[in-house]
């Protein structure tokens, strides 16, 4: 996410469509977890001091292990949820 500047990464982890294409995502998946999301919020802030010089913002994973996943409720609540703690992080920084 952070070399390719994609912001939302979703992985079901189960059943039909299941992609595990990262060693973490076959943890989860043995953990019994059925969805992953990853989000990231850029700050948009290119040369930071103390952050030599890269790309800031938040990371932020959310897994779940519910039979189907996330319903689209709860990615837009997971959505609204980023957005308040990347704001807050941003402030605090």
């Amino acid at each position: 996410m952070v070399q390719t500047g994609v912001t939302r990464l979703r992985r079901r982890l189960a059943g039909e469509g299941a992609l595990l294409d990262f060693e973490v995502l076959e943890d989860f998946a043995g953990q019994g977890y059925t969805d992953y999301l990853l989000t990231a919020s850029p700050f948009g802030i290119a040369e930071f001091e103390g952050f030599g010089g890269g790309t800031t913002g938040i990371l932020a994973s959310w897994a779940i292990k519910r039979q189907g996943g996330f319903t689209e409720d709860d990615l837009e609540a997971l959505s609204r949820i980023q957005r308040v703690f990347a704001v807050a992080c941003r402030a605090a920084i």
